[in-house]
């Protein structure tokens, strides 16, 4: 089996048999690939059967057979793939032509470990930050309404003395009348 072209993001590259290794970009997560295999007696009634999965992967399906010599994989994850592909003769038999082509996906700077790193620790420093303010408000506020409880407690202390300082008054006033009537 011969790859015949590989399609990434839009662009088609041709002459690609010799590749056994593809490096994708990190921009590049999709990817199409086209095969033959080539039998004199016909290739009308060639089937072939592929698969993708990811390296380290043991016993991944075949897709199901067919007569398509393509394969187009789109949203690939960062990681290390094997592409597979296999075929029929001409008449129907299974051929021990399997062709391998090992497919690295380049992870995107936030995709990488340090990215993931740097977002987890943004995140935990932001939640600090808002438990810390969240508490810092909840003080200043308790330290606020302690404050107002004790103004307001003065408030009606001094309403008290005023008001025993009134009545103090009153009553020397009233004794005072009381001494002056008699």
């Amino acid at each position: 089996i011969a790859l015949s072209a590989i399609a990434l993001e839009g662009k088609n590259y041709y002459n690609v048999d010799h590749l056994n290794h593809l490096t994708l970009a990190s921009n590049e997560r999709s990817i199409g690939i086209r095969f033959a295999a080539l039998d004199y007696r016909g290739t009308e009634d060639i089937r072939y059967q592929t698969r993708f999965y990811p390296a380290g992967k043991k016993n991944a399906p075949w897709n199901v057979p067919t007569e398509l010599s393509s394969i187009f994989v789109q949203d690939i994850h960062p990681g290390e793939y094997i592409f597979e592909v296999r075929s029929t003769n001409a008449l129907g038999q299974w051929q021990n032509n399997t062709r391998q082509l090992y497919v690295s996906v380049t992870p995107t700077f936030w995709e990488s470990t340090l990215g993931k790193a740097l977002t987890i620790g943004f995140l935990l420093i932001v939640t600090i930050v808002i438990t810390i303010l969240s508490l810092r408000y909840r003080a200043t506020r308790k330290e606020r309404e302690e404050a107002l409880h004790a103004y307001l407690d003065m408030q009606e202390r001094l309403s008290a003395m005023v008001e025993g300082q009134k009545e103090s008054s009153k009553q020397k006033e009233d004794g005072a009348e009381n001494a002056y009537a008699q």
